[in-house]
This record gives structure tokens, C-alpha cells and sequence, in this order.
């Protein structure tokens, strides 16, 4: 679990192991010149420097250039096979075939018909005003990881976006969120599932997470604050009475300098 972070979560609640290298493409959104404060309540504004400028430019540039060497990779590792026949019977084959079958039962797939697999994660939206259009765009982009990574499992969990607000709702919308195969609500978890049903995961809930309960809806606060805003999803479940945990990083790696709060894609 060491440098993960809303995938992260996820990836620990259902075991999946998933290439890093086969995480889908960033959403392609256009930044504006300006961002601002999604309630509106703050009028300070930040220009994007030439330095962001050329970062996001050069991180297109890279995720383009990534599809290609993929690509390459691939075509070289299939010319090391004197023979089809060797090809066929090699692990490469049965790898990508299996990605690709997957790929196609997913597709022509209806959402009734998924055999989904505990526990139930509910991602919670509803820190839209507590973040910038940029933090909100970034966060969506965690979940579009989340979903690329959860759509390749073999075991793929039953996913709740839940709280969501009007600009979250645009960012989705603009992504096809209504292909996907999860289930969008406007209202907050608590609202949809029994309280005593629900754990909230927090980097600062004095619980440890040893043991996963199938039965569990586990909640993820889809925050994107750069840890500025300690406390923000601890508050959220004790004002709710909702049982907290934190996944052991401390246990496993000890005080050490790390972030301990993950990403939205990082918990899977």
C-alpha cells in the first residue's frame, strides 16, 4: 500500500492486482485560464503559471506517447516467436487474450447482468464546495482510474456514486458516465444504505483496518485538497455516528514520511 491513494482504497478493500502501466488515460478536459471556488464564496483567483502550463501540456504528451510504446512493446515481444504456433501457446497470447475477452463481456454487458462481488464501495461527492473546479476535475479523474481499474478485475465490486452535486455532475456527464457500469445517486450514502451497514474511510480514524466485512459498504470521500483540509470525511462520519477506519500503513511501514492520505484511485 506504500505510495497509493481513492483507487488505493479500493485496491486493498478487494485485492486486486493491476498493472500500473494498463491504468486508462487521464480525462481530457480543458483547464481554464482561471480557477475558482466551486460555491463561489472565495474570490480569490489563481493564473496558471507557464510552468503548470508546460506540465500539463508535457503529461498529454506522455499518455500519448505511452498508447504508442505500448503498442511497440508488444509487436517486439511477439517478433521473439519463431513461429505462430509458439506464439499461440506462449503466456504473451493467453495474456492478451484475456484482456481482450474481458474487455468485450464488459462491454456487452448490461449493469443487471454483472455478477458484482463484496464488499459495496460508495464513493461520498459531497465535498464539492470544499474544493477548487481544478480539485474537482482531479477528482474525477481518480475516478476514472478507479473505474478503468475496477472494470478489468476479475472481481469487480459494486460501485456507488453517491452525494453528487451539480458541477461533479457535469464533469461525469461530460465523461459518459451514463455507460458506465455503476450506480449514480444524488443522494448520500446514509440516505441510501443503514447507518450501522456503512464504514468511512479516513487517514485519521483512530481504527485500524485489519479484516474486510463482505457485508460492509465501505465509503470513500472523493477529496482533493493536497491534505490542506485535515479532517474533512472524520468529521462527516462522526457527525453521522458511521464507523471509521484507516488502512494499517503504519503498521506495515512504520512513521515514515509518506502521505497517509490516498488518492480516490489508490483504494482499490
Amino acid at each position: 500500500w506504500k505510495n497509493t491513494k481513492i483507487e488505493g482504497y479500493i485496491r486493498a478493500l478487494c485485492s486486486m492486482e493491476t498493472d500500473p502501466s494498463e491504468h486508462p488515460n487521464p480525462v481530457d478536459v480543458v483547464v481554464p485560464e482561471m480557477s475558482t471556488f466551486v460555491d463561489g464564496t472565495d474570490e480569490i483567483t489563481v493564473k496558471m503559471s507557464e510552468k503548470q502550463r508546460k506540465k500539463k501540456e508535457d503529461a498529454k504528451e506522455y499518455w500519448k506517447n505511452k498508447k504508442i510504446r505500448n503498442k511497440n512493446n508488444i509487436k517486439k515481444r511477439k517478433a521473439e516467436y519463431q513461429t505462430k504456433q509458439e506464439y499461440l501457446d506462449s503466456d504473451l497470447y493467453v495474456a492478451l487474450k484475456k484482456k481482450r475477452l474481458t474487455k468485450k463481456k464488459w462491454k456487452n454487458t448490461k449493469i443487471e447482468d454483472i455478477t458484482f462481488h463484496k464488499p459495496t464501495i460508495a464513493m461520498d461527492m459531497r465535498y464539492e464546495e470544499n474544493m477548487t473546479e481544478k480539485q474537482c476535475r482531479g477528482a474525477v479523474n481518480q475516478m476514472i482510474h478507479t473505474y478503468g481499474a475496477l472494470k478489468r478485475s476479475e472481481r469487480p465490486l459494486s460501485l456507488h456514486f453517491c452525494s453528487i452535486g451539480e458541477y461533479m455532475s457535469t464533469l461525469l456527464d461530460k465523461n459518459n458516465v451514463h455507460n458506465w457500469k455503476v450506480h449514480c445517486h444524488e443522494q448520500k450514502p446514509e440516505e441510501l444504505f443503514n447507518i450501522e451497514d456503512l464504514v468511512y474511510l479516513s487517514p485519521e480514524s483512530p481504527n485500524v483496518l485489519e479484516e474486510i466485512d463482505q457485508e460492509k459498504i465501505y465509503i470513500i470521500g472523493t477529496i482533493v485538497d493536497h491534505n490542506k483540509k485535515k479532517g474533512l470525511s472524520l468529521g462527516t462520519a462522526n457527525n453521522l455516528n458511521i464507523h471509521t477506519v484507516r488502512l494499517p500503513l503504519l503498521e506495515y511501514y512504520g512513521d515514515v514520511t509518506f502521505n497517509k492520505s490516498l488518492n480516490v484511485n489508490h483504494g482499490k
